[in-house]
């Protein structure tokens, strides 16, 4: 996660992602304006996004 601030909300956040809540419900449980936890949580799925496709009929 680098780049990012508040280091030390970033447990809390993902716990906030597990319990499936909107980005406006999260920032307001970890302390945060809705615009960061919207961004960490686009740097998040990025993460876990795969990078390659299988081919066709490999699945």
């Amino acid at each position: 996660m680098a780049g990012t601030h508040l280091p030390e909300k970033w447990r809390a956040y993902a716990d906030t992602m597990r319990d499936g809540l909107s980005t406006r419900k999260a920032g307001e449980r970890i302390g945060v304006d809705h615009k960061p936890a919207w961004r960490w949580r686009h740097k998040v799925m990025a993460f876990l996004a795969p990078t390659e496709q299988p081919p066709l009929g490999k699945v």
